[in-house]
Parts: C-alpha cells; sequence; structure tokens
C-alpha cells in the first residue's frame, strides 16, 4: 500500500519540477528610476501646484520615499530648497524641451534643478549614453516615462525587451524597445537628446 502511494507522489514532484524549469515564474519587482531634471523655475512654476503633495525632505532619497509610502508614480525634488512633490498625474510630466542637462550619467541634477523620479519601473536604470545602437522591436513618440516604460514592457510579442532607450527629443520622448542586450556607447550627463538606458 505504501509503495502505491510512493509513485504518485514521485510523479507529481517530477512533474512540479519540470513545470518550474520550463516555465520559469518571472517577477519584475517595481523600482524607481530617474527620469531627468529641470529647472527650479519650471519646478515651482509648473509642477508644485496641485494634483499632488508637497512636502520638505532632506534629500533625494527621503523625498523617494516620501512618495513611495504615500502611493504616487513621480517624485521631484529640488535640493536648493528641500521641496518634494509627489504626484501621479501624467500632466505633471515635463515636455521633453524642459529637460536640462544634470551633473553625471548617473541621473543626479544641480541643486537648484529639480529632479524627476519615476517610482514604478519594471526596468533598472543603467546610465545615460550619447546613444543606444541597433535594431529595435519597436519604437515611437511618448509624453512620459511611464508610456515608453509600459509600451516596451508588453502588451505584445516583445513583452519582455530587454532594453529601453528614453530620449528627450524636441516636445515628446523617443521610446525605444530592444529585444538584445543593446549596449550604449559614450557616457553622457543626462539631458536632452540624450540616451537614458534601462535594462532587465
Amino acid at each position: 500500500m505504501a509503495s502505491q502511494l510512493r509513485f504518485p507522489m514521485v510523479l507529481i514532484t517530477i512533474i512540479v519540477f519540470l513545470t518550474l524549469n520550463i516555465f520559469p515564474t518571472q517577477a519584475f519587482a517595481l523600482v524607481p528610476v530617474p527620469a531627468g531634471c529641470v529647472s527650479g523655475k519650471y519646478f515651482h512654476d509648473h509642477i508644485i501646484n496641485g494634483d499632488g503633495s508637497l512636502t520638505l525632505q532632506p534629500d533625494r532619497n527621503n523625498c523617494k520615499e516620501q512618495c513611495h509610502v504615500t502611493g504616487f508614480k513621480y517624485a521631484y525634488f529640488r535640493k536648493e530648497s528641500g521641496r518634494c512633490f509627489c504626484t501621479s498625474s501624467d500632466r505633471k510630466t515635463p515636455p521633453a524641451n524642459q529637460q536640462v542637462v544634470g551633473i553625471d550619467n548617473e541621473g543626479r541634477c544641480k541643486d537648484g534643478q529639480a529632479s524627476i523620479d519615476y517610482m514604478a519601473s519594471p526596468y533598472h536604470f543603467d546610465k545615460c549614453y550619447n546613444t543606444v545602437p541597433g535594431p529595435t522591436s519597436r519604437k515611437k513618440s511618448v509624453t512620459s516615462i511611464e508610456k515608453c516604460l509600459d509600451y516596451c514592457h508588453g502588451p505584445g510579442s516583445d513583452i519582455d525587451s530587454w532594453v529601453v532607450s528614453f530620449i528627450p527629443d524636441g516636445n515628446k520622448y523617443t521610446c525605444k524597445c530592444f529585444a538584445s542586450n543593446a549596449v550604449g556607447e559614450g557616457y553622457k550627463h543626462c539631458g536632452p537628446k540624450d540616451a537614458f538606458r534601462f535594462i532587465k
């Protein structure tokens, strides 16, 4: 009797093992990523009025944490004034021509500027480059980083796009999805015309 029970249990164990290895479950944690810098004037004139929550925070990381725990999608922070603005409104997303050059290729901004972080990215930020060359699986103009990352993440046959390039260009952003591990060329300070590279 024991041997009769043992065989089905062994068979079930084998099936579960094969299922997990042939069809692995991929969990994509949503993470905060930098989305550029805007001038302090633009921040105060166009960002912090309504549709969000304004607080004082000691630094950018505390601002991101504040926006995360209160359930907002975007964190704007200006170091010079310590003002942190959390919002989920796409209407607050600055047009690409309001992006300004930051201080490095890792998404940091000057003290007088305001940083932008998107809090719910399915991709991790790499660095900013002069370009991310290579054949794209999809490409379009978008009005925000959220629309770009969602576009490359799915739905569609390339739902698992490995790399995303997000470029402030004119009034909109050029969004490129890569099915392969497209590598960036030429480190640049993050700003207009530069390629923000994201990778899974």
